[in-house]
């Protein structure tokens, strides 16, 4: 797991991340498809270019990166896990700033 205080590798995949209870939109920042209780990660570096590893496809994917901590529109962040069923479509990263702006604070900021 990543040292809370740095904020991670490049390359995230984003994630619409939709709570049909509470209408909160967030966003999920992957950047791996390994999972954080999963796989062995040991060929895993966190590169930029290994965001996902080509042996097992993204659709039967658990995720590992930055997640919504809060049922509520634009929440606060942590480093979690998630499973891709759990999450709406992959969404441009365009798309993911202007709905979840503190997820790039975090992300880009490291707070």
């Amino acid at each position: 797991m990543p040292d809370p205080d740095d904020p991670g590798p490049e390359g995230y995949a984003y994630f619409l991340d939709y709570n049909g209870g509470t209408s909160a939109i967030n966003v999920f920042a992957a950047v791996t498809n390994r999972g954080l209780f999963g796989d062995d990660t040991e060929r895993y570096t966190g590169g930029p270019d290994e965001v996902f590893l080509d042996d097992r496809p993204i659709d039967t994917a658990e995720l590992e990166g930055f997640g919504a901590v809060f049922s509520r529109d634009n929440s606060g962040v942590c480093w979690t896990g998630a499973d891709l069923s759990c999450l709406g479509p992959r969404i441009p990263e365009a798309v993911a700033r202007a709905l979840h702006p503190r997820l790039f604070e975090r992300i880009e900021g490291g707070q």
